[in-house]
């Protein structure tokens, strides 16, 4: 590979500026004496060469002209010298006027060929030198074609930067735009193409990485161009902030690779309804499983709603601690008051009640991993049953205003202990909903996969492709809904201020994603090759899994509400009575330890749709239910 020098001295380029300006000055003269009648000598003129070299140091160094590289010249710096052109040009003609009263000075086409022919002197030499030196540099290297997705001035910004760069082997060969209003035009020389276009192109054009400039309108045909590169095997890449961007010599491995959320083929949710913010204003709000994913974004959303108290509520130590070093800093009116208990204590949780008198509880603590309480249904039925009661219940004596219990699409026609458990959750708060001097309003969210909360898929196979794999898959056509933690939390938020009482809250997550697909695409965004460099491994269903997850049973319907990402699940509401006699036979057995499986047979037994896969408990669902509440 040829060695090349470094940046040249400014002495040197200095020179050459001052050469290009007496040139254009001596250009414009021979074209002005050749319109002339009469002979003049160029002895004649030799002194108006004088207030050129003035003026133009003058701006040189004024503009701070040698500032940048000239390899690295870029729209900045032909703009700088257009600006030097013409300010020299007016200010050449002004000491014309002044100092020598010549007769070319009021002949227009003279100024003009001076000011063409120095503004075309500064700029070709400077890009002479930049192109030729990056193919000098590009020589004996492996060289990347990249395409930019997103043009306008998002693609222009990252094909500035990307010129900037340090990496002489990447060369941009088009910028890819869904809007109809960019095809078949170029952006600084490069075409801009359709998605069609760059299909059917890009093993002509031997693309080898996409570098995502700009969201876009359309995050469908954004999602699809995405898609096709990681099947073909072209590297995805995002552009950091846009002030990392500016002004900066900037390396290509700066940019981070895309995150999986922007795959979904969805655009993000964004809520922005004062209503619902002056709603929790001034409030004193409980979260209970405040340190977990969900109720710890829960609670940094609240903090700018500005609440009188924030009171977090969970029974680990260390991420209750980290949460309240993590909200200190960003915490300026709320009062943060941690409170370390389990939600099935009821002494701790009467005694915070009575303290801090809570006028809204946000319930998101609960066991949620499938296949750990397929194996512990004791501690299912501990927590997420009996330990939602006994906040329900504490609600209501304590004239709580409003309890909104984040529950789980598992929940519906549940397979296993952990969505039963939510289910019967659901229908104990629904009760209480029902009872007409009911003092609370119980408001049920359901919502599926929560992307990098604990225990997300996502994270299982970062951290398998990172160890190089195979990354697990259940099975090869099991597949989830996904939304991102703050998405979620922003649809909590909504339901619980829209809310009046006994709804069952579902969320429009767009269409559910394979896993399978999902792991692929998660190896291509690590820059690696799915099945040849990280392997994929199907390791069959789980105790309790189910291929598909649903937001509605069978029976039920849904209606609409004023915002279009959220509806109303019509659900059968039990008898309050009825219902409380079979939770305290359940509770009892459960108190009395009793043997598992009869625990199991009660929760199936209280909900009907509970159907058992690849689960022990599958034995249950031929047995005839010892109680008879459905029919109640």
């Amino acid at each position: 590979m040829i060695k090349l020098p470094g940046a040249s001295p400014r002495w040197i380029i200095f020179s050459i500026d001052l050469i290009v300006c007496l040139g254009a000055w001596t250009i414009a003269l021979n074209y002005w004496l050749s319109l002339l009648q009469e002979s003049i000598s160029y002895n004649q003129t030799l002194y108006t060469y004088i207030p050129v070299v003035i003026v133009n140091v003058a701006l040189f160094f004024a503009t701070s002209l040698y500032s940048g590289i000239v390899r690295f010249t870029g729209s900045y710096e032909l703009a700088r010298i257009l600006l030097i052109s013409f300010s020299g040009t007016i200010l050449i003609y002004i000491a014309n006027e002044i100092f020598f009263s010549n007769v070319y000075s009021r002949f227009s086409l003279f100024w003009l060929s001076y000011f063409f022919s120095v503004s075309i002197g500064l700029a070709t030499y400077r890009l002479f030198i930049k192109f030729g030196y990056r193919y000098i540099s590009l020589q004996g290297l492996t060289t990347n074609n990249v395409v930019i997705y997103g043009a306008g001035i998002p693609g222009a910004t990252v094909k500035a930067a990307i010129d900037r760069s340090a990496d002489k082997n990447f060369i941009i060969r088009a910028f890819v735009d869904e809007r109809p209003n960019y095809h078949y035009k170029r952006l600084d020389g490069i075409p801009v193409l359709s998605p069609e276009q760059f299909k059917s192109l890009h093993n002509k054009l031997k693309i080898e990485k996409l570098i995502v400039a700009s969201i876009l309108d359309n995050p469908k045909s954004k999602s699809d161009v995405l898609e096709f590169c990681i099947t073909e095997g072209i590297d995805i890449q995002k552009v950091p902030e846009s002030e990392i961007l500016l002004g900066k010599n900037i390396s290509l491995n700066q940019f981070p690779r895309l995150n999986i959320e922007e795959l979904l083929g969805r655009p993000p949710i964004q809520l922005e309804n004062n209503t619902t913010t002056a709603s929790y204003r001034d409030k004193v709000i409980l979260v209970t499983g405040a340190a977990g994913s969900i109720g710890s974004e829960l609670c940094r959303q609240l903090l700018f709603c500005e609440p009188r108290a924030l009171i977090l509520c969970d029974q680990a130590e260390t991420p209750l601690n980290d949460l309240i070093l993590s909200l200190t800093a960003k915490n300026k009116k709320a009062e943060l008051i941690p409170f370390l208990a389990s939600v099935t204590d009821g002494v701790r949780m009467n005694h915070l009640f009575t303290k801090y008198k809570p006028n809204l509880l946000f319930h998101a603590a609960a066991y949620k991993h499938v296949p750990v309480m397929e194996a512990f249904p004791t501690e299912a039925l501990r927590v997420n049953v009996s330990g939602t009661r006994l906040l329900a219940d504490m609600s209501v004596r304590h004239g709580v205003n409003k309890f909104v219990m984040v529950s789980s699409d598992k929940a519906v026609n549940p397979t296993n202990v952990m969505g039963a458990s939510k289910r019967l959750a659901e229908m104990y708060v629904q009760s209480l909903a029902s009872e007409g001097n009911c003092p609370t309003k119980f408001i049920t969210t359901r919502f599926g996969n929560v992307l990098g909360s604990n225990g997300s898929v996502i994270n299982r196979f970062k951290a398998q492709i990172e160890k190089g794999g195979p990354v697990t898959v259940t099975h090869p056509e099991i597949n989830r809904f996904f939304m991102t933690v703050s998405e979620a939390c922003q649809l909590v938020l909504e339901a619980g201020n829209m809310g009046n009482g006994g709804e069952v809250f579902i969320f429009d997550m767009g269409e559910p994603v394979l896993i399978a697909d999902l792991a692929k695409k998660m190896i291509s965004l690590s820059g690696l090759v799915p099945n040849k460099e990280v392997k994929i491994e199907y390791c069959g269903l789980r105790p309790g899994e189910k291929l598909y997850e649903e937001l509605l049973h069978n029976k039920e319907e849904n209606t609409e509400t004023y915002h279009e990402k959220i509806m109303i699940a019509r659900v059968r509401v039990f008898p309050y009575e009825d219902l409380v006699i079979s939770f305290d036979t359940l509770m009892n057995m459960l108190r009395e330890g009793k043997e598992e499986i009869e625990l199991v047979r009660w929760m199936k037994a209280l909900v009907p749709e509970y159907v058992s896969n690849n689960s022990e408990f599958e034995s249950l669902d031929h047995l005839s239910p010892t109680p008879d509440l459905i029919n109640t």
